[in-house]
């Protein structure tokens, strides 16, 4: 059992897909989807997007629909030197450690456009009151072990294989939100590359909104209300769609 109370410790990504790929998970969804006729939606944020692009490659049909925000396609050179880099750090120095080199690495030129805030972690959010909570939280901004950056990096790597890809329902319906100043989604581009690569897997209903101005916690931004907004009608459009195609099922049979 993971303890995710104690802030010095980070769990890898193969210890948190124990849980998603654990059978009482998947049985806990199909409860929902089938004893009460619940749809299901899913809302992955940041971290939790890619682990979000990762399980609708092996339970997609458990979905109506699901929000990538702060997402991006990480495909390229930064993943292979940052795979190459804690493999060799884990063998040196053990999984545990905190990743202090890799996390400087990964995150330390994000800040480089937004010098003018003359606030650490200024990428984070463009409403300097919530970057300002966000620095003085205890809880917030912890250095992740090497071990964990050696699973994201491996695991991301295969997110964007073709035999992975065509495991996705082409029914399932993609919204991918991001700001379009957020440096995770390479202002943009690298947004528009994940929503290019679902679009060539043959997913039907797929879209892509950038928020103009905003950054990575785009529901700690001024626009929250919007988002929030944005969301809420998406996912009551899946479940709309759902409802429709259940209907016509029942008239089928």
């Amino acid at each position: 059992m993971l303890d995710l109370q104690e802030k010095e410790y980070c769990p890898t990504l193969e210890e948190i897909a124990q849980y998603i790929k654990n059978p009482v998970f998947m049985q806990f969804c199909n409860d929902i989807k089938e004893k009460y006729n619940l749809p299901l939606c899913l809302f992955g944020h940041s971290f939790g997007s890619f682990l979000s692009q990762s399980f609708i490659q092996r339970a997609s049909d458990l979905l109506e629909g699901v929000i990538l925000c702060g997402s991006a396609k990480q495909k390229g050179l930064d993943i292979k030197t940052g795979e190459i880099v804690s493999k060799l750090q884990k063998v040196f120095c053990g999984k545990d450690k905190p990743a202090k080199f890799i996390t400087k690495m990964a995150f330390g030129g994000f800040d480089k456009k937004f010098a003018y805030d003359k606030m650490e972690n200024a990428w984070v959010c463009s409403n300097l009151d919530s970057v300002k909570k966000y620095n003085e939280d205890e809880w917030c901004g912890a250095v992740a072990s090497i071990g964990f950056f050696k699973s994201l990096f491996c695991g991301v790597k295969d997110l964007y294989e073709e035999c992975n890809l065509d495991c996705i329902r082409k029914e399932l319906k993609i919204l991918i939100i991001s700001g379009d100043k957020d440096p995770v989604g390479g202002y943009g581009k690298k947004v528009e590359k994940l929503f290019e690569t679902y679009v060539d897997t043959g997913i039907k209903e797929v879209s892509v909104k950038l928020y103009p101005d905003k950054r990575h916690e785009l529901l700690n931004e001024d626009i929250r209300d919007q988002v929030m907004f944005d969301a809420l009608n998406f996912f009551n459009s899946c479940v709309i769609k759902s409802n429709c195609e259940d209907k016509e099922n029942n008239q089928t049979a």
